[in-house]
């Protein structure tokens, strides 16, 4: 996390998935004077978190059912509150291998996450970097990704997963 956070200058993160939520485990910081405040031990949704969309994505069909059974409820203007809607993204999530969120959580804020997976290749935790969306742009996005999902590929075979 230390060497992603070195290489893009965002903060980073490692969340695991917990009863419909995400519930972060780590951060590190990045060196900006303007960072994101998510800290160890907070709960945010899944469903309008880069993180908590890749977890889901991942999710059997009848889990994912009872983690999105309650209604969608709007944090901003940008979040998602259509289940079609929701389910569409996590199939596109789920091929590319990686999620975002644009400021569908908090207004200014994008973010970007990558899952880790166990020995079963089942989704086990994210890896995510969140920023202010004048460093967080979304040209900058795909090269983010492509970082985390690296990371979260080594962290996964440190897991025991083989691909």
């Amino acid at each position: 996390m230390t060497q992603l956070v070195q290489r893009f200058d965002e903060r980073c993160d490692l969340s695991v998935f917990d009863q419909s939520s995400v519930f972060y485990v780590g951060v590190v910081r990045g060196h900006h004077a303007l960072t994101i405040a998510a800290a160890v031990g907070q709960r945010l949704p899944a469903y309008c978190t880069a993180s908590g969309k890749i977890m889901l994505a991942f999710l059997s069909p009848e889990r994912r059912e009872a983690c999105l059974s309650q209604p969608l409820v709007r944090f901003t203007e940008k979040t998602i509150t259509s289940r079609a809607e929701l389910e569409r993204q996590l199939e596109g999530f789920r091929q590319q291998g990686y999620a975002f969120d644009d400021e569908e959580y908090e207004a200014g804020i994008r973010a970007v996450a990558a899952p880790i997976l166990n020995q079963d290749g089942k989704v086990i935790a994210a890896i995510g970097m969140p920023g202010p969306t004048g460093r967080m742009t979304l040209d900058r996005i795909p090269e983010i990704a492509s970082g985390l999902k690296e990371a979260a590929k080594e962290i996964s075979r440190w897991m025991g997963w083989t691909a």
